[in-house]
């Protein structure tokens, strides 16, 4: 008697804590007590969608965000259906939150609400506005709209849910067919949804959590079409504006920049009258001028603009090999100093890197030995362009800090990007930035400003240049016949230009014989003399020189001018 004394007593002790934890469940249960939405209908087959709900959080466990996940993809018989949602404006009684943020994952776009800061307490009003791209499917040949109104993945049970849709004008209502599924994925309960006026009013009452409402709307053909690709195109920029708005923002900042600080100075004058190129600087310095950029061609034709002026000889020899594929070796023989007044420190460095302390050296002595020197007269041509006031700054450190910035947006983009992976907005700007470093580093080749001077003897050289390319003949033969001292004098400026053989075509009649600072040995030389077969003499050595100054460390002899280094 006393065991079962006991049995019933710890009986009456469950029964009263269960009917205890029934009866006070719904005070801890969080709900929707009232949701509604209006959705319009847009004839391209864009939803508007305006929801409105309220939560009672009083006495639930704080919380600081409520999360409504709306589908993106939609499995209608066996075909799949997919949206894109974009987020208008969110709200929590009339006021934005701080922390709301918008992410597409596992098909479901997930809008946060609310704030870190702030815990949701009583009853609180909630109002979404967004847009649903591609509301509408042709599945079954005609325009049907298939709407997860409250979506199936909510961890709040709703006790009332009211939707009015409004569908596009000219739609009669015995032609929609409207229906209501109530329920879970594959436990779904269908009912008929009355359409009066070009609207669809359902109410349902009692939705379970995990459970939801969907509306199932077929249209007659030609009532809804395709969105136009203006249409998605305009929907794409709503969507991920940042991707287009900071490239493009980053754009007209650089142009500012431009406009100030990198734009070409104005020489106040009118263009040169004449043709001739500025003879107060070197072909290396024009190249360089010209395009801004000391190019390898740029440092090349100091061998030949030393040459014309005197300071140098080249002999073209037999070789006992192949020189790159060539059966020649070139031999330089120096014929002024090295520290000559009349060379520009960059000559002079050539100079040294090229003869050491000695008077004569070959081609295939320099080659593998001059290459860690170009650094150096690349940075001594810029010193001096810009020492003499052609530029306002160093091109190279321009390019180099832009370049630099771009890349380090750029990579700051793809760090983004990585770590907004299902964050739609966060995807869309880190787009823009990574778009935007690239705007800053393309940019860096168009920052470089010449002054006024600069500017002014690009003019020159470009009138030298239409000279060569398109003068007429009469003048061009009236020039070569008056001036024939200033065919080897202005080369290398025709060289850096491209246009060596053209300028060499209009001294035709006037050369006769290779020049005295280029001279061929005799098992080279043609029967008679002809200005092509110097063109092609000077344009082999030229490359073979080119290739040589640029090749790497090579085993020769090391010379004594490492204090340039």
């Amino acid at each position: 008697m006393q065991q079962v004394s006991i049995m019933d007593f710890w009986r009456l002790i469950c029964s009263l804590t269960a009917v205890f934890l029934f009866a006070t469940a719904p005070a801890f249960c969080e709900a929707i007590s009232d949701y509604r939405a209006d959705i319009v209908l847009e004839p391209n087959g864009i939803a508007k969608v305006k929801e409105d709900f309220q939560i009672d959080f009083t006495g639930t466990p704080p919380r600081h965000h409520v999360y409504r996940n709306i589908p993106l993809r939609y499995t209608i018989g066996d075909a799949i259906h997919h949206v894109d949602v974009h987020l208008r404006t969110v709200s929590i009684g009339g006021i934005s939150p701080p922390e709301s943020s918008a992410w597409s994952a596992d098909d479901v776009f997930i809008i946060s609400i609310g704030d870190s800061k702030k815990h949701l307490l009583g009853k609180q009003k909630f109002h979404i506005e967004y847009d649903i791209n591609g509301a509408v499917n042709y599945l079954t040949g005609k325009p049907q709209l298939y709407m997860s109104i409250t979506g199936d993945h909510g961890l709040f049970r709703i006790d009332s849910a009211t939707v009015d849709l409004h569908l596009p004008r000219g739609i009669k209502g015995s032609d929609v067919q409207a229906f209501t599924l109530l329920g879970s994925t594959g436990k779904l309960k269908k009912f008929a949804a009355p359409v009066s006026d070009g609207t669809i009013k359902t109410s349902v009452r009692g939705i379970g959590a995990g459970q939801g409402m969907t509306l199932s709307v077929s249209m007659p053909p030609g009532s809804v079409v395709l969105p136009s690709v203006l249409q998605s195109f305009i929907w794409q920029l709503q969507v991920s504006y940042q991707a287009i708005a900071l490239p493009f923002g980053t754009m007209l900042v650089l142009t500012l920049f431009w406009a100030l600080f990198g734009r070409d100075q104005s020489t106040g004058t009118a263009a040169p009258e004449g043709f001739r190129p500025p003879e107060y600087l070197t072909a290396a310095e024009a190249g360089t001028l010209i395009d801004e950029r000391c190019d390898l061609i740029d440092v090349v034709s100091t061998v030949i603009d030393l040459a014309v002026r005197g300071f140098i000889s080249i002999r073209v020899l037999p070789y006992n090999g192949f020189l790159y594929l060539s059966n020649r070796d070139y031999e330089f023989r120096l014929l002024k100093s090295a520290k000559d007044r009349e060379l520009k420190p960059h000559e002079q460095v050539f100079l040294a890197a090229m003869f050491g302390l000695s008077d004569t050296t070959y081609l295939s002595a320099v080659r593998g030995n001059f290459a860690e020197y170009l650094p150096i007269l690349r940075s001594r041509i810029y010193e001096e362009l810009v020492a003499e006031g052609y530029f306002a700054r160093d091109p190279e450190n321009d390019r180099k800090q832009f370049g630099a910035v771009g890349a380090a947006v750029m990579v700051a983009g793809i760090g983004l990007l990585a770590a907004s992976e299902f964050h739609v907005t966060g995807r869309a700007t880190a787009v823009g930035v990574i778009l935007s470093g690239l705007v800053i580093a393309f940019a860096a080749g168009a920052m470089p400003k010449r002054k006024s001077m600069g500017t002014r003897a690009v003019e020159q050289f470009r009138a030298f240049q239409r000279f060569i390319a398109s003068g007429s003949r009469s003048e061009q033969s009236e020039f070569a016949a008056n001036n024939p001292e200033l065919f080897s004098t202005y080369l290398p400026y025709a060289m850096v230009l491209g246009m060596a053989d053209r300028w060499a075509a209009i001294y035709q009649k006037q050369l006769k014989e290779f020049p005295a600072w280029f001279q061929v040995d005799r098992a080279f030389r043609p029967a008679s003399f002809s200005v092509g077969h110097f063109v092609s003499n000077l344009g082999e050595a030229v490359q073979v020189i080119n290739k040589a100054l640029t090749e790497q460390e090579h085993a020769v002899t090391t010379r004594g001018y490492d204090s340039l280094r």
